[in-house]
């Protein structure tokens, strides 16, 4: 048969008991650090879930194109004997801006403290040492924490043993991990070599796309 009309709403019912009291929850801010420059932020909770205890790491800005560039020039005016596989040593500095990259003193060694990309510019005026012999092959490699940079070897052939050469180069290269130390290394005796000067410059952080 045919469906019956709506009966009328029956009346409301009594009122529930109270529920329960919540838990409270603390919150408050723990240890916060500064972060290296291209670094990611990070927010963690080092307590428990009522208990919120959060540790910040906050990233260093880039520096700004005002400030000072991170470029360091080390050199060697007088003339030093190279040994195969013994980095050539720099007696001084002519240009320290920043303090990114380092050198010490009657040093081999080009420490740099911070990833990025870097540019390393190399010349020196080279010999072939009394009783070499002629033709002679020099080859000179730029050395990252003990090896050889990409594009940082260069090579010259001696046809004359009073025949002095101008060798330079210049290439840019990946620090991933700092400290680093750079140097430059001949890979044969009997060469003499002066007026060196390694100017390394930092041009900024790679792009990780």
């Amino acid at each position: 048969g045919e469906r019956g009309a709506t009966g009328a709403t029956g009346p409301t019912g009594p009122a529930g008991s109270p529920g329960e009291a919540g838990q409270s929850v603390s919150f408050r801010v723990g240890e916060v650090q500064t972060g290296e420059p291209g670094s990611f932020a990070s927010v963690v909770n080092k307590g428990s879930e009522r208990d919120i205890v959060l540790d910040f790491i906050i990233p260093k800005g880039e520096p700004g194109l005002g400030t000072a560039p991170e470029v360091l020039a080390a050199s060697d005016a007088p003339s030093q004997p190279g040994v195969r596989d013994r980095p050539l040593i720099f007696h001084g500095n002519t240009l320290i801006s920043g303090d990114v990259i380092s050198h010490r003193t009657d040093s081999s060694e080009i420490a740099l403290s911070m990833p990025g990309i870097y540019l390393a510019h190399f010349t020196c005026t080279a010999i072939a040492a009394a009783g070499a012999p002629i033709p002679a092959v020099l080859s000179l490699n730029l050395q990252l924490n003990g090896a050889a940079v990409s594009g940082g070897t260069v090579r010259h052939t001696f046809l004359a043993s009073n025949e002095y050469a101008t060798i330079s180069f210049s290439v840019p290269f990946l620090v991933a991990s700092a400290p680093a130390a750079l140097r430059i290394v001949p890979g044969q005796n009997q060469f003499i070599f002066s007026d060196m000067t390694l100017t390394v410059t930092r041009l900024g952080y790679a792009d990780d796309k």
